[in-house]
This record gives structure tokens, sequence and C-alpha cells, in this order.
């Protein structure tokens, strides 16, 4: 709500000015038809560019015109009468906040200029691989990961033997067989071993969310079944990641890639900041009065 406030603040400020500085032939010329003014400030048809969408009737355009012409010379007469009876230690606390926030957007943008042109998105795998051991305690699992297919079928099917078959087989030839057969019969299914899955979300997610006893699930190779009156869904776990052991790397480096970015961010704007102290010390472009 405050931030808002601020924001408000600065963009009646820069409208006010930008008002008051409309008053010349040019500017107004530029800016098109005047359509309201309050005192010395004045709305032009510029102003309300991009509002109206294209294909809105002339009609409908009209009605938001006037409309907007209405919300905006209320809010200048509140500003005016604001201007007018604020008390003065109100208005210097409102100067105050404008400046303050004004620097506050200058820094920022600055600052996400230049770690653009320094920083680039790419992280090296080396890099990765180094904070993942340097950094092992930090991945201990709180909750087991799996490796895992699933099918979904129509319970009417009448292939689930050979579903069953390639889900269990390691054959390099039954992989592919596997990817066919899902196109054909399943209405969804997931067979990438390279992904890792929170145990408990697969379980909810799949129908096997009422199962007490979690720790079943965690045999490689075992293959599970859940069915409705609609369809059967049939779960194989392929490899898994107990409570307490440390996350695999493919599931936390996405993790560790944004904490290395995090990680250099800082350290690019500490030392710019530590070399425009040392810049303007050399310089003498600072002073401190006692």
């Amino acid at each position: 709500m405050y931030l808002k406030f601020i924001i408000h603040l600065i963009g009646v400020s820069l409208f006010l000015s930008s008002c008051q500085s409309s008053n010349d032939s040019n500017t107004a010329q530029k800016k098109g038809k005047l359509l309201a003014s309050v005192s010395e400030h004045q709305l032009y048809e510029r102003d309300l560019e991009g509002m109206i969408s294209v294909g809105v009737s002339s009609e409908d355009s009209t009605t938001i015109t006037n409309s907007y012409i209405q919300k905006w010379i209320r809010e200048m007469l509140w500003i005016e009468e604001a201007q007018e009876n604020l008390k003065s230690n109100a208005k210097s606390e409102i100067e105050s906040k404008i400046e303050a926030y004004k620097a506050d957007l200058w820094v920022h943008a600055f600052e996400e200029q230049y770690l653009e042109e320094k920083l680039g998105e790419k992280v090296k795998d080396a890099d990765i691989q180094s904070f993942y051991e340097e950094n092992n305690e930090d991945f201990v699992l709180k909750s087991p990961l799996v490796k895992v297919y699933w099918v979904t079928l129509p319970s009417q099917n009448d292939q689930k033997e050979t579903l069953k078959l390639l889900l269990s087989s390691n054959k390099p030839d039954d992989s592919q067989k596997l990817k066919e057969y899902c196109i054909k019969f399943a209405q969804s299914y997931q067979i990438n071993d390279s992904l890792w899955y929170n145990l408990e979300e697969v379980l909810q997610s799949k129908g096997f969310g009422e199962t007490q006893n979690k720790e079943q699930f965690l045999v490689k190779n075992g293959v599970f079944e859940q069915s409705s009156s609609e369809n059967i869904t049939y779960l194989l776990i392929r490899d898994f990641k107990p409570e307490g052991s440390t996350a695999p790397l493919e599931a936390v480096k996405a993790r560790i890639k944004t904490q290395i970015m995090n990680r250099n961010k800082v350290k690019l704007l500490q030392d710019l900041e530590k070399e425009l102290f040392e810049k303007a010390q050399k310089q003498k472009t600072y002073k401190i009065y006692e």
C-alpha cells in the first residue's frame, strides 16, 4: 500500500510538471486538441493515447474519453485543494518521500543495467559441480525423490499385459516400443527417466495418495497399479533417493544455478560500490563537513 502511495505521488508530480510545461504553443500543437483544463493544468488528446483499444466503436470511445476527462478533472481539483491547504510539514514529508523513492528508482535501474551488461545468464557446469560438492549439507532431502514412469490407460484397454511387460523391461528396443505403445493407447504418460520427482506429489497426482505406507513405493523397478471405473494407472519406480540422503545433482541443478547467479550479482555490486568510492576519494568529488 505504501509503495503504491509513493508511486502515485511520483506520477502526480511528473504529471503536474508536464501539464505546467505544456502551455507553450509547440507543446500544445504536438499534443493535439485541448480537452479540458483545471487552472493552469491542461489535458490534451495526446494524453489519452493508447487508452482506447483498437476496434472499439466510436460511441464506446466517446464514453471512455468523457469518463476519463471527468476523472481527470476531479483528480486535479483534489490535487489543487491539497496543495493549497496541506500543512507545510506534511508537504515537506511528501517531497522527501518522492525524492527518496526517485533515488531508489535511479539506483535500481542502473543496477539492473550494469548486471545485464556484466553478468551473462550462463553458469559453467564446473561451477555448479563445485558448489554442489562444497555445500552438500544444504541438499539433504526432507522427503523422498523418485525417477518414475507412469502410464494411464482407459479401464477397458485390452493391452494391459503388454504394457506391464514393456514397463518392466530393460531392453533398449523395448524402450522405443513403450513410447510407441503410449502414443497409441495411453490417455497420459511420463516415460522420461532423467527427471526427479517428489514422491508424495507423484502419489497424490496419480491417485495413490490414500496409501498409508509410502515407503513401499521405494522399490527399484516396482510396478504399482491404481484403478477406477474410467481408467487404470501404472506406476514404475525407476530409481529413488530416500529421505535424509543427499539430493542428486540433476534435481537441484536449477536451484544451484540461481544461487550462483545471485552470489555473483551481490559480488559485482559490492565491487562496483567499492570502485565508485575509491574513485571519488581519488578525485576528491565528495566532502565531509564537521
